[in-house]
C-alpha cells in the first residue's frame, strides 16, 4: 500500500459535542415554534379556505355559474401557474362562446 503524505491527517478531527435538551425543553420549543414560526400562516390558510367554501356555496346557485366554476377549476388544474388576467379573459369569453 502507498503511504500517505505527511500533510494528510491520519485521524478524524473531533466534532463539538451537541447540547443535551430534556423532553420538556424540546416540547416547549416546538410549541413556541408552532405558535410563532408558522402557526399564523396555518391559521390564515384555514380562514381563507373556509371563506372560499362559504362564498362558493352562496354564489354558485344556478347551472351557468356552476359551469363557470368548473371551467375555472379545470383551467387552474390544467395549468398550475395561470395569471389572473388570463383567467378573467377566459371566463369573459366563455359566455360569448357558450350562448
Amino acid at each position: 500500500m502507498a503511504e500517505l503524505p505527511a500533510s494528510v491527517p491520519t485521524t478524524m478531527p473531533s466534532l463539538p459535542s451537541a447540547p443535551v435538551y430534556s423532553l420538556w425543553q424540546l416540547m416547549l420549543y416546538f410549541l413556541k415554534l408552532g405558535s410563532v414560526g408558522f402557526g399564523g400562516r396555518v391559521a390564515a390558510i384555514g380562514a381563507i379556505a373556509g371563506a372560499v367554501v362559504v362564498l362558493g356555496r352562496r354564489s354558485i346557485v344556478d347551472t351557468p355559474t356552476a359551469l363557470l366554476a368548473l371551467l375555472t377549476l379545470g383551467m387552474l388544474w390544467k395549468t398550475k401557474k395561470i395569471p389572473e388576467p388570463v383567467l378573467v379573459l377566459g371566463l369573459l369569453l366563455y359566455p360569448l362562446i357558450h350562448w
